[in-house]
């Protein structure tokens, strides 16, 4: 089979083209405040021969792949209906509530529309609300509730070892979200 000599040296220019966008990307890409030796010799030194390219071909965000500032509260939400004057349990939605492949997309989407910080969360989690008194037939006013399980984890200075986070326990504390009645 016969190539032509613009399609070879268009494979040959290729690899070279994507080994140094991949270089620059990865120099680009560690976080500005590292303080070891490498982080500071590749800003020094590296960053000014790739800060160029970067910005040519749009890819100059800073989104921080490496997260240095990570999430650490780990919410829980709790749902109750009341029953003869007593709050009961009705369902929990935690990580464990949904399959591997689920988790991720629902706890986002249980975040964004029960986010206790919202300030207008009422008619999301009041439509949330209703929906799961219809999907469990629980009878019409019926007081139901969402309880937000909260618990934050600790900001280290250091990495701690594996024996100190499995004696770590986190202390939960719990805040009403949102109170309404079945439809």
């Amino acid at each position: 089979m016969f190539r032509s000599p613009v399609d070879l040296l268009g494979k040959v220019l290729l690899v070279p083209f994507l080994l140094w966008h991949m270089f620059a990307v990865a120099i680009y890409s560690i976080p500005r405040d590292a303080k070891d030796v490498f982080s500071q010799w590749s800003r020094i030194d590296l960053l000014p021969a790739v800060t160029p390219y970067m910005y040519a071909t749009s890819q100059w965000q800073l989104w921080n792949i490496f997260s240095p500032d990570p999430l650490r509260r780990v919410t829980a939400y709790r749902i109750e209906i009341q029953k003869d004057g007593l709050w009961q349990h009705l369902l929990i939605v935690d990580p464990s509530a949904f399959s591997l492949f689920r988790h991720a997309t629902q706890m986002k989407l249980m975040g964004n529309i029960l986010d206790e910080f919202r300030d207008n969360r009422a008619p999301l989690a009041g439509r949330y609300l209703s929906l799961l008194c219809a999907e469990y037939q629980i009878a019409s006013d019926t007081p139901i509730h969402l309880i937000y399980d909260v618990y934050v984890l600790p900001l280290l200075d250091t990495p701690h070892t594996v024996t100190w986070w499995r004696q770590w326990e986190p202390e939960p504390f719990s805040t009403l979200g949102f109170t309404t009645t079945c439809p």
